[in-house]
C-alpha cells in the first residue's frame, strides 16, 4: 500500500485525564481529534518570561494541533437542569477547556505521544 501524504493530517488519538479525587487521582480517557503539526512548530521553544506566558504559549500550540474529540466522550455538567449532556466541539470549549490544567497536561501528553513518538526517549 503506498503513503499518500496530506499536508494537513488528522487523526485520532487517546487522551488520558488524571483528576485528583479523595486523596488519589482518577483516571478518564476519551479520544482526542488532532491536527499534525509541522515539526518546527512541534519542537519550538517559547519565549517565555513568567509561568503565564509559558501556559498560554502551550494553550497556543495545543489550539493549533487539538481539533476536537469523538462525539459523546466528553459530557458537560454545566447544564441548568444538571443533565449531564454531550459537550459540543467549539471554540468557547476548547477555550473552556485548556483553562484546566490537567486537562492540558493530558493534551500536551498525548500530542507528545502521537507527534513526537512518546516525547523525548528514555535512554537505555
Amino acid at each position: 500500500m503506498p503513503l499518500i501524504f496530506s499536508d494537513r493530517f488528522e487523526f485520532e488519538w487517546p487522551v488520558t485525564v488524571r483528576t485528583p479525587a479523595d486523596g488519589s487521582f482518577v483516571e478518564t480517557k476519551f479520544t482526542g481529534k488532532f491536527v499534525m503539526l509541522d515539526e518546527d512548530k512541534l519542537v519550538a521553544a517559547p519565549e517565555a518570561k513568567t509561568h503565564s506566558d509559558l501556559v498560554q504559549f502551550e494553550r497556543n500550540r495545543i489550539k493549533e494541533a487539538w481539533i476536537g474529540w469523538k462525539e459523546g466522550d466528553i459530557l458537560d455538567d454545566a447544564d441548568p437542569q444538571g443533565e449531564e449532556k454531550p459537550l459540543p466541539v467549539t471554540p468557547a470549549n476548547i477555550d473552556r477547556m485548556l483553562r484546566n490544567r490537567h486537562m492540558r497536561q493530558a493534551l500536551s501528553v498525548a500530542i507528545a505521544e502521537s507527534m513526537l513518538d512518546g516525547g523525548v526517549r528514555e535512554k537505555n
